[in-house]
């Protein structure tokens, strides 16, 4: 019973791998691409669902690329061997019989990433990160496919930690800021920093910087609004635009860190104070006083 018991929650497992798998196909739309973690048994298991699995991705989808992840790496919670897969979702079923819709996949094996592969999974100070080094490989390896690259790898391929930003081992420097172009309603947030060094770091991270643009922005706009009024209540013949806005600023600066978007709204403050007309023109009424000259 014992043995009963233990091989029906191993099918289940596996059932629950089919369903996670349906459910992001079916999430997905025609043409759209994700990248799920599975356990290793999705790629090598020899049970009908598994070969159902692996028939479904290759023949029915297109598997783009397998990345191999280390064992224990998802410790304490789990020492299973697991793999990142990227596919793309057909739009019609293929007729059995036919030739699978996968003609290439890029495989990449993941030896490290920066923290020790046991339970307490501690931070490996000047160990390279391989996740990093697969991202900008897999970006090569997706243009030369696409043709815009002549070929997949280039000879001058980027240093894995050396060219890139980490929380740990790189943090950006206080000197990056947050600028705004556009309007305060629509601006659009650019990380910038006078270091060429650490500006071309940036730039590497420009996938997660155009995620958080849509937050930035809306945080900025939000900001502005909540700044028009704080200094429209308080404007008079001692307390300028310019002095207020300035104030604001270098609280913002302070809790950089600490408070959630300070970066946001200091950007904010900063193009008012660079006398941008669109930033600047609901400070500019009648009853405000001029900003003081520099």
């Amino acid at each position: 019973m014992a043995a009963k018991a233990r091989l029906n929650g191993t099918n289940k497992r596996i059932e629950d791998v089919q369903s996670e798998r349906v459910r992001c196909l079916d999430l997905l739309k025609i043409g759209g691409r994700a990248a799920v973690i599975v356990p290793d048994g999705v790629l090598f298991g020899s049970t009908k669902t598994h070969r159902e699995l692996r028939r479904q991705l290759l023949f029915e989808n297109t598997l783009e690329a397998v990345v191999s992840l280390p064992a224990n790496m998802f410790q304490p919670y789990s020492g299973v061997k697991t793999s990142i897969l990227i596919f793309q979702k057909a739009n019609e079923t293929v007729a059995a019989g036919s030739e699978p819709r996968t003609r290439e996949v890029w495989f990449y094996e993941v030896a490290n990433e920066a923290f020790s592969l046991n339970q307490k999974r501690k931070a490996l100070y000047g160990q390279d990160n391989d996740l990093w080094d697969a991202l900008v490989k897999f970006d090569a390896w997706n243009r030369y496919r696409q043709g815009e690259a002549e070929n997949a790898l280039t000879s001058e391929a980027p240093d894995r930690t050396a060219d890139w930003l980490h929380p740990v081992f790189r943090p950006a420097s206080t000197q990056v800021q947050i600028r705004l172009n556009g309007n305060p309603s629509n601006s659009i947030p650019q990380l910038c920093s006078p270091d060429p060094t650490e500006q071309i770091r940036i730039k590497n991270h420009f996938r997660l910087i155009r995620t958080l643009s849509k937050r930035w922005m809306r945080r900025a706009a939000a900001h502005y609004d909540l700044l028009v009024r704080q200094v429209n209540e308080r404007v008079n013949a001692a307390n300028t635009v310019d002095s207020l806005v300035r104030t604001r600023l270098e609280e913002h600066l302070d809790s950089r860190g600490q408070a959630p978007s300070s970066m946001v709204h200091a950007a904010v403050c900063q193009a008012v104070l660079d006398r941008r007309s669109e930033y600047f023109e609901e400070f500019a009424n009648p009853n405000a006083p001029t900003l003081e000259e520099k």
